[in-house]
């Protein structure tokens, strides 16, 4: 009895926080690469590699509030600027024009040219860029009267090619949508592209179209430099106010005073992105082993405690992470928790598809294994000691 007290004290004092367990852990190797991430998607990408758009944004720290304080800023300044309804005419977009009983205009298409005008027989070149579809009508009735008594113009907007909102990421339909109010809103817009998949992880990623800069041809272009941004090691531009993503957190929003936000105006050239929380694999020396939901700013350090942390045996000085690369070749990392619970080295953000995996140090293997036969020979004896 005196060997076993001995023994299991040097299991306490060695174990180094681990938990010492009962039954012995399912080990999960994985040997095949894992999903193609080098694929251009704007799905768990976004929230691996680039720390610096997703970790600090999140939770209740300095850059989810410096997030938060960007978005009332620009909430205030949309709805002020909303006045009327309707979105004023730019290049691109094509109109439908009727004039009854006048040949010449009774059906005619045209499209704004790249100055913002529009020319049509008898009323001649008008300026339409900067101008409501009302205010348009008003003026080609204008030009009208000296050829008609009471000119009726009716004016359809067929393609809104100036009022172009990119929607990418998990959402059903993703792609460019045109928006035909001022009043249409974020989650409107998200509505229009099919809604959030089931994989969607509940924020978004707003790039604001620029103050004074119009809209952009295509915002599109936008949203994949922001997903190739966040996929590569070194950012593909310096984050500036101008690009840095607005991080909105729809749980966070959705439960306090913020509600409001969600209303947020949407404006042509505006890109949204909808993060998807896609998986990694925890295997190994660890409490639960299984499989874990990618979140923005997940790390090594992170899994492994949502894991329920280390067991006894667990070298963790060595944590590995098995990742696939773009040609499907394995890379293979290695992580000291130690340090980087000391801060001393960099926690490693996970991306989706990455295998987590806790091997055994060698000598904690050997104690572990003492320890069972131990504990086992004690529990046998005092299940075979006479009443």
């Amino acid at each position: 009895m005196r060997v076993i007290l001995l023994f299991v004290t040097f299991i306490s004092s060695s174990g180094c926080g681990a938990t010492v367990p009962t039954p012995s852990p399912t080990v999960i190797l994985s040997t095949s690469p894992g999903p193609d991430l080098g694929q251009k998607a704007t799905s768990a990408t976004i929230m691996g590699r680039n720390a610096s758009l997703t970790s600090q944004n999140t939770g209740e720290g300095r850059g989810a509030t410096d997030d938060l304080d960007r978005l009332a800023r620009l909430w205030r300044q949309r709805t002020q600027e909303a006045g009327s309804a309707e979105y004023p005419l730019g290049p691109g977009d094509v109109l439908e024009i009727s004039i009854p009983r006048m040949a010449e205009l009774e059906s005619r298409t045209v499209r704004v040219s790249g100055d913002g005008t529009i020319a049509l027989p008898f009323v001649g070149v008008v300026t339409v860029q900067g101008h409501t579809e009302s205010e348009v009508k008003d003026e080609l009735r204008q030009r009208l009267f000296k050829y008609k008594r009471d000119p009726q113009v009716s004016l359809l907007v067929r393609e809104y090619r100036s009022r172009l909102v990119a929607v990418a990421g998990a959402v059903a339909k993703p792609g460019l949508y045109s928006l035909t109010r001022t009043t249409d809103t974020l989650l409107g817009v998200i509505a229009q592209a099919g809604g959030m998949t089931k994989e969607a992880f509940p924020q978004i990623l707003l790039l604001p179209a620029e103050e004074g800069e119009g809209a952009r041809e295509n915002p599109l272009e936008s949203a994949d430099s922001l997903a190739l941004q966040t996929v590569s090691a070194e950012p593909t531009f310096a984050a500036t106010p101008k690009t840095d993503p607005l991080m909105i957190d729809l749980q966070r929003l959705r439960k306090g005073k913020e509600q409001l936000y969600l209303t947020l105006p949407v404006r042509p050239g505006d890109a949204l992105i909808i993060p998807s929380g896609g998986e990694v694999i925890v295997g190994g020396w660890v409490d639960k082993p299984g499989v874990y939901k990618v979140t923005p700013g997940l790390t090594v350090l992170g899994v492994v405690t949502a894991a329920g942390d280390t067991l006894f045996p667990a070298d963790t000085k060595a944590v590995q992470v098995i990742r696939a690369d773009a040609a499907g070749e394995k890379i293979i990392m290695s992580a000291n928790l130690q340090q980087i619970a000391r801060g001393e080295s960099p926690d490693i953000p996970l991306q989706e598809g990455d295998v987590v995996e806790v091997n055994p140090s060698t000598v904690k293997l050997v104690s572990y294994g003492m320890f069972n036969f131990f504990r086992s020979v004690f529990t046998l004896g005092t299940q075979m000691r006479p009443f």
